[in-house]
């Protein structure tokens, strides 16, 4: 059984990068009010304020629910033949037995500026799930974990296709 780790350069940063923006900005607007309230001038008002903090929140619950569709935590049983992805957040499993998959493809998703090797597993001409290499760094020991699966080529995707690879459409002519 293997599990996957998380890139710290792909994963751990982006988290804690985004996590100290969104709390920079709600310390900001909590010491703006505070100073506005102990002066003598006009305060803000109620609503403006509770705005700004409603707002806060949905970008920061945008943030986590965007984590929890990238960032997976892979398993791979190799003797039960089955591969389970867990979600980071909520902590929800899905687990797929090989048999469930036609195969797997070798493909590469852009991310920013470099390109990513990337495992698509593909039942039905269609991706079902995948594994990236930016957000995993044991991506190589995840890989040889899936020999076992029958291995459908390698692809070189375009935009428009990596767009549908990801979308979960039809990506095998």
């Amino acid at each position: 059984m293997i599990k996957s780790r998380h890139n710290t350069l792909g994963t751990w940063m982006f988290i804690f990068i985004a996590t100290s923006f969104f709390a920079l900005i709600i310390f900001q607007i909590l010491t703006y009010y505070s100073l506005i309230s102990f002066q003598f001038t006009k305060k803000p008002s109620a609503r403006a304020f509770n705005g700004i903090i409603i707002m806060s929140c949905l970008f920061f619950g945008l943030f986590l629910f965007l984590i929890s569709i990238y960032i997976k935590k892979v398993i791979i049983n190799s003797l039960e033949k089955s591969i389970t992805f867990q979600n980071i957040i909520t902590r929800r499993k899905q687990e797929y037995l090989f048999g469930d998959f036609d195969g797997l493809i070798d493909t590469y998703l852009k991310h920013r500026y470099s390109n990513y090797k990337t495992i698509g597993l593909i039942k039905d001409n269609k991706m079902v799930r995948y594994i990236d290499s930016f957000w995993c760094s044991n991506y190589d020991e995840l890989r040889d974990e899936l020999n076992d699966l029958k291995y459908l080529g390698t692809f070189n995707f375009g935009r428009l296709k990596q767009l549908k690879l990801l979308l979960r459409r039809q990506i095998i002519d």
